[in-house]
């Protein structure tokens, strides 16, 4: 069975996203700074929920091990003036991390600049 690390999975498109990946057969983890997001959902018990947050480094290997493929659904929906620089911070993690980790495949989803 292949692994998905899912970053994003709390938000809009992640948490739509997580039901058909399952459907479809692939086993998941699925990243939230905030965890508490992902519980009591009809596949909670289907995922593995890894807590971290990409403006920091804490967590990130967990986050990609064992994992054949990634998507990035990260993104910071705030107006603040830092906005560029945390977008760059968390992309260069995901990056570095990803690779260190050897996955195979990301999926991207932009964001609006």
């Amino acid at each position: 069975m292949e692994t998905i690390t899912l970053t994003g999975s709390t938000g809009y498109i992640g948490l739509r996203l997580i039901p058909r990946l399952l459907e479809k057969g692939y086993k998941l983890k699925c990243v939230a700074r905030d965890p508490s997001y992902l519980l009591n959902r009809e596949f909670t018990d289907k995922i593995e929920i890894v807590k971290a947050d990409f403006k920091t480094e804490e967590n990130l290997d967990l986050a990609f091990k064992g994992s054949n493929y990634a998507y990035y659904l990260i993104h910071s929906m705030s107006d603040s003036e830092r906005f560029e620089d945390i977008e760059k911070t968390c992309a260069n993690n995901f990056a570095r991390f990803a690779k260190r980790n050897k996955i195979k495949k990301v999926v991207y989803l932009g964001g609006l600049f």
